[in-house]
């Protein structure tokens, strides 16, 4: 058979799609612990599948701008790097943490000690849920396997009135069975004060962490997730008080200095 010119490109570019698609396929890590990354595009990554949680989770009360709401406790405890927090705080920017921590642009680095520690960076940017006719809603869904904080319809904060610009939805999937966190991108419109934007994880310690990308916006239909490694890369020593309200051990609590 003859091949003639337009379908030898033709066929050129059927061959091309596959090698194209793998270049753009994306891993990364692992972090000093052991941690990695696989998204949407990587051969064995996680698929985009948004779970809508605004018809069985519960309304995320008291976010505004710059701000942090919690302790939520959830049923079960998280695997998270070499500990297993069973509280989480909610940031208006984007964020969990597993601790008070409220987080404002601009974003620190991940991973970076000192400061703002011990978090999952979603898509923390400088968003805000204030301002007349704002939309922007979270909600929040605990299982014993799962929670997820989705944060819907949430503009970036603007110097201009109404004070906030563009539409972003996004959630975090901690799943407590496999010890993968994942962040699903549904929708991202418009844009942030200083192009501040920053995804990643972080430990308690925060010298430790993955960043996942900094300054860069997500696409529509995204998913990034994290894994927790089955071996890990560091073994940590890290000592906690558990019990001490337990009537039982005769336990007591005491000053280091003065007196009980």
């Amino acid at each position: 058979m003859m091949i003639t010119a337009t379908l030898r490109r033709t066929i050129l570019t059927i061959l091309t799609v596959p090698a194209l698609s793998a270049a753009f396929a994306l891993q990364g890590g692992p972090d000093q612990y052991g941690y990695i990354w696989k998204d949407s595009n990587e051969p064995g990554g996680p698929v985009y599948n948004w779970f809508d949680i605004t018809t069985i989770g519960v309304p995320v009360t008291g976010l505004a701008d710059d701000n942090v709401v919690g302790p939520f406790v959830m049923q079960t405890n998280m695997p998270y790097y070499w500990y297993e927090p069973k509280k989480i705080w909610i940031g208006s920017n984007g964020y969990i943490a597993f601790n008070s921590v409220n987080i404002a642009s601009l974003f620190p680095l991940i991973p970076q000690a000192g400061g703002a520690n011990d978090y999952v960076a979603a898509m923390m940017a400088d968003l805000n849920f204030f301002g007349v006719g704002n939309t922007a809603q979270c909600f929040l869904y605990d299982d014993a396997t799962v929670t997820v904080v989705s944060w819907i319809n949430v503009p970036f904060w603007s110097p201009l009135p109404p004070s906030y610009t563009g539409s972003n939805t996004f959630q975090v999937i901690l799943n407590k069975q496999d010890s993968t966190i994942t962040v699903q991108i549904q929708d991202q419109q418009g844009l942030t004060q200083n192009q501040d934007l920053s995804m990643g994880i972080e430990s308690i310690t925060g010298d430790i962490g993955l960043a996942h990308s900094a300054d860069t916006y997500p696409v529509a239909g995204y998913a990034v997730r994290y894994y927790n490694p089955a071996i890990p890369l560091l073994q940590v020593s890290d000592a906690s008080v558990e019990w001490n309200t337990d009537e039982g051990t005769q336990g007591r609590m005491l000053k280091r200095y003065g007196p009980d």
